[in-house]
């Protein structure tokens, strides 16, 4: 059995890998959802990208979701060892501990979900955008809107 230092590494390491991996198609995906172009193909929108902005339009906003996956996957294998050294060593235990890390989870990848979409449809930096909505909306708004969905993404990684 490797040590939770050990699965803390590789969790992070495979995450980062299937982030940089992943980022061209998400960031075409969400261009594509975002346009809502009939009859615009994912090869389309993605040569598009390319001509308008070049490369970096496929990576725009990979800081959030980069920072998201070390620490979903820190998050993940703790609170999940924790609760699992907690409960019996059976299935229902597993699960039980599986069910927990993934609500834990969730707290973290709502926030920077949304994030992550306002930096790939509109540019610029995550703070900025914080900072720009604490202007608009003071502190209460910020945690209004990073939450939206939260209820959602519970249910999806609980």
């Amino acid at each position: 059995m490797s040590s939770i230092t050990d699965e803390l590494i590789a969790g992070s390491a495979a995450g980062f890998a299937s982030t940089i991996l992943g980022a061209p198609l998400d960031a075409v995906k969400v261009r594509m959802q975002h346009l809502q172009q009939p009859g615009l193909t994912t090869w389309a929108c993605a040569l598009a990208m390319l001509r308008e902005s070049g490369v970096p339009a496929f990576f725009r906003g990979v800081g959030v979701p980069l920072l998201n996956s070390v620490l979903m996957n820190t998050v993940m294998f703790v609170v999940f060892e924790e609760v699992r050294s907690a409960l019996p060593d059976t299935t229902g235990g597993a699960l039980a501990a599986g069910a927990v890390s993934g609500l834990a989870q969730s707290l973290l990848s709502t926030p920077m979900d949304l994030l992550k979409i306002q930096v790939q449809l509109r540019g610029g930096h995550p703070l900025s955008i914080l900072r720009r909505l604490a202007a608009r909306s003071g502190a209460v708004g910020v945690a209004s809107t990073l939450s939206v969905g939260g209820s959602m993404n519970m249910l999806r990684e609980g």
